[in-house]
């Protein structure tokens, strides 16, 4: 089954070590909704980085 929502608009937003994820979205019924979604970056001991969501 394929996606019906559509992207209208999306933005990051960078805040120190965390990242936001502005993204609105459109439903079949050409209804808008926004979803925000928070990635977090974590610095190991070794310099290498992982993100967590």
């Amino acid at each position: 089954m394929a996606d019906e929502r559509e992207d209208v608009y999306s933005r990051a937003v960078r805040a120190g070590k965390r990242t936001y994820f502005f993204d609105v979205k459109s439903t079949r019924g050409k209804d808008l909704y926004l979803t925000i979604t928070e990635s977090k970056k974590h610095t190991h001991e070794d310099w290498s980085s992982t993100y967590y969501n």
